[in-house]
């Protein structure tokens, strides 16, 4: 499969139904991450995010809910994806937020 035919020109997913495992470590590797057991919890929580609003978590939602639910700061967030939730919501397969 072309994955990606499945971004649109910002990164992010046309249709988030299409996500997959296989295309997030596509997307991962297409960032430059190295995804470890750690980016998968966040993308996890991002995708039932996803699933359960049919939006992207905005930024200060997505850095909350990894602080409560995993114990990262925003430093830690950034360490596991530097270029924050934006990034996070790219590899879990999330749309463009409003007002990006």
């Amino acid at each position: 499969m072309n994955y990606a035919e499945l971004k649109n020109d910002d990164g992010y997913m046309v249709d988030p139904a299409q996500w997959s495992k296989e295309y997030a470590a596509w997307r991962a590797e297409d960032l430059g991450i190295d995804m470890t057991e750690e980016h998968w919890k966040i993308v996890d929580m991002f995708r039932e995010f996803i699933v359960e609003h049919a939006i992207t978590p905005s930024s200060r939602i997505a850095q909350k809910e990894a602080s409560k639910r995993f114990g990262y700061d925003s430093k830690g967030f950034y360490t596991l994806f530097p270029n924050g939730p934006k990034q996070a919501s790219m590899v879990a397969g999330g749309i463009k937020p409003s007002g990006c």
